[in-house]
């Protein structure tokens, strides 16, 4: 195997784990349930067709080759075709754009409200 072809499969790791960062991130803050469908159906198909490119490019035979090929396809249709069908019946069932929690991730690190500081009074609070 070439120095050429580890270091590009590195790469696309490097980029996979990238796109699985976001994803991860995304889930977190973005409060609506089509945003959550959204960076799940696009970052995790990026993350995961970057895996694949990863293993690809060392493929030890062509036929091994040819079935991740088939693979990243299969992935590339259906991951989209998933996720527009979820999120098509979820709108046909009335899901509302605000139906999360508000205080959902309240105390944890995500929690997208301003930090008050231990000291601050209950007026400043509220």
């Amino acid at each position: 195997m070439s120095t050429i072809a580890q270091a590009a499969s590195t790469g696309f790791l490097i980029v996979s784990m990238f796109f699985f960062f976001v994803t991860t991130v995304g889930l977190f803050r973005f409060r609506t349930v089509y945003a959550r469908l959204h960076i799940a159906g696009k970052c995790l198909t990026g993350g995961a067709l970057s895996v694949i490119l990863a293993y690809l490019v060392v493929a030890p035979t062509p036929a091994a080759a040819f079935r991740l090929f088939i693979a990243m396809l299969l992935l590339l249709f259906t991951s989209a075709l998933g996720t527009h069908a979820i999120t098509r019946s979820s709108h046909h069932a009335g899901v509302e754009l605000n139906t999360l929690e508000e205080n959902s991730m309240a105390g944890t690190a995500f929690d997208p409200r301003p930090r008050m500081h231990p000291d601050a009074s209950a007026e400043e609070r509220t």
